[in-house]
């Protein structure tokens, strides 16, 4: 009988070889090393140098029949001085998958950075080093990031203070919350826009207001501005741009910083961008020279970009294991204002500059993101680590579908996580169907996205859009200034395509800790079939001087409809547990959720301690920065 076992076996097995065989034979790897050379045939002995030169190695193979493609790269730190362009001639070649990995055990960064020259000269007297900049390859958006050996600096300013009213045009002239009466001065009067009164005696000792940046905290959304003039005597600062919402709109005492000026280097380890004159001034630690030390400034906007075509789907399917994504440059010169308004206000206010600055509304969907995926199906990013970026992680955009964000790390960037979807479907309204552009079965699971939203404190950790059938599970969202999950982007009860999506099982914490008017997870608007179950929520506060409406574990803004949530736990939730805002309990399935204020040395139902166990993310420390 074992004979016979054994024959079988060895019969299934020359069956089986062939099949094995070929697929074996049907995948050309090729690998990348910091010291290779892109002259060489790209083999494991002799490795290329570039991401790029391995992605033309690539395209060429594909062309001679090779359909699964393999780079792998050895371990250091790849500086891009282009992004890694997936074209539509790529998408949609003979290539149906591509997988791009670090060799095993081996780190390794794709970063969008610059290494900065060890040419840092000290000035006389003073612990302060500048660094001459005049050669880098830097234009438009001023430097708004610096690392030294992989960690963040921190961009000397101010505290964080508080305007004392409107400017004097729109004193009384504009009641709270007016949103007609803001769309009409926008209009007609931006420069009402562009300023507000302060206290104290705010720029003694700034030589620099050329240089100077205004960071704006309204409610719901973060502005950042340059300075047009100072009207010392009466305490007025006119910007060169305007805010999404005039100091008055919320309240007269909006929260503000200045940053960018010499006169506020006092701690060890900040930094000034001087833009006129190409120069980073350091306040160096004691003893310390900042030639023993690797300095990094972001240079490009994007690090990856799939660019699919608008009527067809790729057939190219890219996955990037084990890969670590850093320093992007954010967005710039991006504001809420339509075209028109904009080109109407610059002939009646020439002053008017709207390349130097950034007012977005909310969740800072321009502030840019390092990965753009356009017309992408079946991309994955696996173990992957995105860090000191200058906006958004990865976006999701439109023709995008069976995308998957797997296992991996969001830490200290400049916007939120990951978008699905897109804010300007134009032309689109729903009918009962849903067209190829609308992004669809996406999932992010088992991820961390933590201490972001450093330089847009509008962004959110994952944020849906007009997005349908996607899932959002086991993940772990903390440290945020402003909300944890985002979903919908329909301000009414009307069909739209925001629906069946999944938010399930994950862990939101600390979130909402710079603005207001937010909530662990925030919906907006009628999204049929989706559900919210099972996500653990606690600790969520107003800050201090916030404006506007309450932070909430649940928050159902405008039209909030036609979706369930249920078995969710939130606890220690400073003021209301759920809200809801031109929305009801009626239109919203809510079963089995579980509210308790408190939540320290208390012991927990049984069901609810299954909903904490089983919510969150299991990647822990496994995947390091750097």
């Amino acid at each position: 009988m074992k004979k016979i076992f054994k024959s079988i076996v060895f019969a299934l097995s020359l069956l089986w070889s062939p099949v094995v065989f070929i697929y074996a034979q049907d995948i050309s790897t090729c690998y990348i090393s910091g010291f290779g050379n892109d002259n060489n045939p790209g083999t494991m002995q002799k490795p290329f140098r570039t991401l790029n030169k391995a992605l033309q190695f690539v395209k060429k193979s594909a062309l001679d029949g090779i359909a699964n493609q393999k780079i792998i790269i050895r371990k250091g730190i790849y500086y891009l001085n282009r992004p890694l362009r997936f074209d539509s001639s790529f998408m949609l070649s003979a290539l149906k998958a591509l997988s791009i990995e670090a060799y095993p055990g081996e780190k390794v960064i794709i970063s969008g950075g610059q290494a900065l020259p060890k040419a840092w000269k000290r000035i006389k007297g003073t612990s302060i080093w500048e660094l001459q900049l005049s050669g880098l390859n830097y234009s438009g958006t001023p430097v708004l990031s610096l690392f030294r050996d992989n960690q963040r600096l921190e961009r000397a300013g101010s505290d964080t203070l508080l305007s004392t009213a409107p400017l004097p045009e729109l004193n009384n002239s504009m009641k709270v919350y007016d949103f007609q009466r803001k769309a009409k001065l926008q209009n007609d009067s931006i420069n009402i826009f562009c300023g507000f009164r302060y206290g104290g005696d705010l720029f003694a000792g700034i030589q620099d207001i050329s240089n100077v940046n205004v960071v704006v905290y309204n409610s719901w959304e973060a502005s950042w501005h340059t300075i047009r003039d100072i009207d010392k005597k009466n305490k007025i600062m006119l910007l060169k741009n305007p805010m999404t919402y005039p100091v008055g709109f919320f309240n007269g005492n909006v929260r503000f910083r200045l940053e960018n000026s010499k006169a506020y280097l006092r701690k060890a380890g900040q930094w000034v961008w001087e833009h006129n004159q190409k120069k980073v001034y350091y306040l160096a630690r004691p003893g310390e020279n900042p030639n023993q030390s690797n300095f990094i400034i972001p240079i490009l906007d994007t690090l990856v970009s799939a660019e699919g075509e608008h009527t067809r789907y790729s057939k190219v399917g890219v996955t990037f294991s084990n890969i670590t994504f850093c320093h992007s440059r954010p967005a710039w010169g991006k504001f809420s204002i339509p075209d028109s308004i904009i080109a109407k206000s610059k002939l009646r206010y020439p002053w008017l500059d709207y390349e130097t600055g950034f007012a977005s509304g909310q969740g800072a969907l321009n502030c840019g993101q390092a990965i753009n995926l356009f017309g992408a199906q079946g991309w994955v990013f696996e173990s992957c680590v995105f860090s000191d970026l200058g906006g958004y992680a990865i976006k999701i955009d439109n023709y995008s579908r069976y995308n998957k964000i797997k296992n991996c790390l969001f830490v200290d960037n400049g916007g939120g996580g990951v978008i699905i979807g897109n804010s300007l479907i134009a032309g689109m309204v729903y009918k009962g169907d849903y067209p190829p552009a609308i992004p669809c079965y996406n999932v992010i699971e088992n991820c961390s996205i933590t201490r972001s939203g450093v330089l847009f404190p509008a962004s959110v950790g994952i944020i849906i859009l007009q997005a349908y059938h996607n899932t959002i599970v086991h993940n772990e969202i903390s440290y945020l200034p402003y909300s944890g999950i985002s979903c919908g982007w329909t301000w009414n009860l009307n069909a739209n395509f925001t629906s069946f999506n999944k938010i399930n099982k994950n862990h939101i914490h600390h979130v909402v800790r710079q603005l207001a008017d937010g909530g662990g997870i925030y919906t907006l608007g009628r999204q049929i079939g989706s559900q919210y179950i099972g996500n653990y929520i606690h600790h969520i506060y107003k800050p201090k001087n916030s404006l506007g409406a309450d932070n909430n574990g649940f928050f159902f803004d405008q039209g909030s409809s036609s979706f369930s949530v249920e078995g969710n736990a939130v606890c220690a939730i400073e003021k209301q547990d759920y809200r809801f805002n031109d929305s009801n309990a009626d239109k919203i399935r809510l079963d089995s959720n579980f509210f308790e204020k408190e939540q320290q040395n208390k012991t927990l139902p049984r069901f609810v301690q299954k909903t904490v166990k089983s919510a969150g993310c299991t990647i822990g420390r496994s995947l390091s920065l750097h």
